[in-house]
């Protein structure tokens, strides 16, 4: 692996490692408003959209996990992120 490949991996686990802090954050927020919610007060639209919101919050904390074990479409999402902080260095 080269020096600009283990610099992506150790900066894409750091940008993970933000990403869990701050889903963490908000995951909290989110449940506490859902707890408030009358559903039975809404539309079919609104139930549907705070259902969305709680698949939502399950799939992420499926990715509350070190950067290591995540597939490889995940740490994607962390690479794009780490590409972009290289590339401003490398200007």
């Amino acid at each position: 692996m080269s020096d600009r490949d283990e610099l992506l991996e150790e900066l894409s686990a750091l940008e993970h490692e933000q990403w869990i802090h701050w889903s963490k954050s908000v995951h909290e927020s989110i449940e506490k408003l859902i707890e408030l919610i009358d559903v039975n007060s809404l539309s079919q639209e609104d139930v549907q959209f705070i259902e969305t919101q709680k698949e939502r919050l399950a799939r992420w904390e499926s990715y509350w996990v070190d950067y290591d074990e995540l597939s490889e479409k995940v740490k994607e999402q962390d690479r794009k992120y780490a590409r972009k902080i290289i590339e401003m260095f490398e200007k």
